[in-house]
This record gives structure tokens, sequence and C-alpha cells, in this order.
């Protein structure tokens, strides 16, 4: 698939990087969607779609909700982590857990009103503004009357420190000739004010946001390095060759520096967490 528009790339992702967010990110990820399902109500016969599902941990977690008569799909534009997502189909879930490649902005392979709930985790920063109206718009196409669409993500409310520093190693030189413009490769995290209005726009009744300020916690930089660079697929400094990839980590590690709490790492990250109703 090729690069999509502002920089942000599909085929930057390896296997170690699905790996390495599975281990990581996905699982601090995991705990957000839990907090997000909260909001939802998902009972027992739902169906959910699982917009961006990874490598599918969530969508297994909520398949224990909605059985034995409901049904999860997840779908996912990155190869390598819906492979991993298949493996978590066990023999009881194979008519009631399923996994396609997909994207948010376009999900015409689903019917109108087909579903209770959706769900994007740690998925919309991921896409244009424009991307975003749209995944909006197609999410409460998808949606039966009533239903309940379901977004967390690095709230573009509040500051997010993995991204500044970023910003400030790949600004200076010999990084900024690969990174003209830094916005190439960083999320778009939206703000409580857009989404409310782009869901109304979309045809949403209401939204409800909250935020979550939960401490992320790690034993190393090398752990924090590889949490920020698997959940961002590649993109986070994927255009660097690799000579100068090595420079820039070890630039941005001297940099997490700041955030030692004596034997461990610590950094806050804001988390915009919404539901929003049909």
């Amino acid at each position: 698939m090729p690069p999509r528009l502002e920089g942000t790339a599909y085929d930057l992702d390896t296997d170690e990087l699905a790996s390495q967010y599975e281990a990581t990110s996905g699982k601090a990820q995991l705990k957000t969607g839990i907090i997000l399902l909260q909001e939802l109500s998902i009972n027992p016969g739902a169906y959910v779609l699982d917009i961006g599902c990874g490598t599918g941990l969530l969508a297994a977690h909520i398949s224990s909700l909605t059985a034995p008569h409901g049904r999860v799909v997840g779908i996912d534009p990155l190869t390598k982590r819906i492979d991993l997502a298949r493996k978590k189909i066990s023999a009881d879930l194979k008519d009631t857990l399923v996994f396609e490649h997909g994207v948010a902005q376009d999900l015409s392979r689903f019917g109108n009103e087909s579903f209770d709930v959706a769900i994007m985790n740690s998925v919309i920063l991921w896409l244009t503004p424009e991307e975003q109206r749209e995944a909006l718009r197609e999410a409460f196409r998808v949606l039966k009357p009533g239903g309940r669409l379901g977004v967390a993500g690095g709230s573009g409310d509040h500051p997010n420190p993995f991204f500044e520093i970023r910003k400030r190693v790949l600004s200076k030189d010999p990084y900024r000739t690969y990174y003209p413009d830094i916005a190439i490769g960083a999320p778009k995290r939206i703000t409580s004010e857009a989404l409310t209005s782009w869901s109304k726009e979309a045809g949403f009744s209401s939204t409800k946001i909250r935020f979550d300020s939960p401490a992320l916690v790690v034993q190393t930089k090398e752990a924090l390095l590889q949490m920020t660079t698997s959940s961002a697929f590649g993109n986070f400094m994927g255009k660097l060759p690799s000579e100068l990839q090595l420079a820039a980590q070890d630039e941005m590690m001297r940099e997490f520096e700041q955030y030692r709490k004596g034997d461990h790492f610590e950094i806050a990250l804001t988390t915009l967490i919404a539901a929003v109703y049909k």
C-alpha cells in the first residue's frame, strides 16, 4: 500500500515493530480500550466493529463480552498486525471473531446499520483531518439506531512529550533534510472541540468526552523508545537512513532522562476518551 497523505505511511511496519507493539504499546492501549468499553455498555449478543484493531488484543477481549451469540469484526491496514491478530482466533471463536484488512475512512464492505458498537482506539490520530471526518461519517453509517462509537487516543488538547522530543530532535541537522515538515509521520491528535463538532456533522446526536492521564511507567529508556516507535508502525523516524536512525535514537534517549524517577521512567500522557451516540 503506498504512503498516505501528509507522510503517514502504512508500508513502514516490520515484523519486529509488530511484535514489539504486541508486547508493549498494545498492552498499554488495551488498558485504555477497556476503560473506553466501560462507556459503551457492550452486552452479550452485540455486533461490534473494532476499527484499527492492531494485533487484536482489544477485539479478543470484546469477544468475551459479546459471547456466545455476538460478533466482533476487527479491521486494520497493517498486514503484519492482522496476521498476529488472526492467531488469537481460537476454535471456539472462529464464528464470532473475524479480522480483515481495512481502513477507518472506507467501511464500504459493511452495510448500513450493521453494528451496535464501533471502536476507534488509538486510531483516529493517524488519519488526516479530512480522513477523520470521513471515518466519523462511515462509523455513523454502519451503526444501528441507538449505536455507540467509542474513540480513544492521544488528546489534541494536551502536549505529548514523546512527539515534542521527536520534533526537537528531527528539526536539527542532519535529520531535517528528511523531515522538512516535522508533521510528516506525526499523529494528528484530535481536540475535544473538533471531535464534538465533526461527530455532530456526521449525524451523531451527542458526544461525551473525558480525559485520562495515567502515568506511563517503564524500567528503561529503550522500552520507552520501543513503545513509541512500534505504536507509530515505522512512522516515528522511518524516513531516516538506518545510520541516522541510530543517531536520532541516541539523542531521543538522552532526552528521556528528564523522566527518570529513581530506578524507572515515568511520563504522564493525556488520553481523550469519548462515547459518541447515534
